[in-house]
């Protein structure tokens, strides 16, 4: 199973084609490097619906539907829950 994923991050979309075994954190680590970020500038987290997601699980396993649109954001986790 192969899909596609959108990121939003500053008004800019980017489409990601990902599998089944694809780790969301594989997924952050390309968005940073497309939207010309780094991971010391600060924690990135990927929300969906405005919920941040849990990094180290497989597409397969967060049930996202096809074409999802998640959004890359700078956060605190200090007070967030992780899905």
């Amino acid at each position: 199973m192969s899909g596609t994923v959108n990121i939003e991050h500053n008004y800019k979309n980017i489409k990601f084609k990902y599998e089944a075994k694809t780790t969301l954190n594989q997924i952050l680590d390309e968005a940073l490097i497309r939207f010309d970020l780094s991971k010391p500038e600060g924690p990135y987290a990927l929300l969906y619906k405005d919920k941040p997601l849990s990094l180290s699980y497989s597409f397969r396993l967060l049930n996202l539907p096809q074409g999802a649109k998640l959004v890359l954001k700078k956060m605190d986790f200090s007070n967030k829950q992780v899905r």
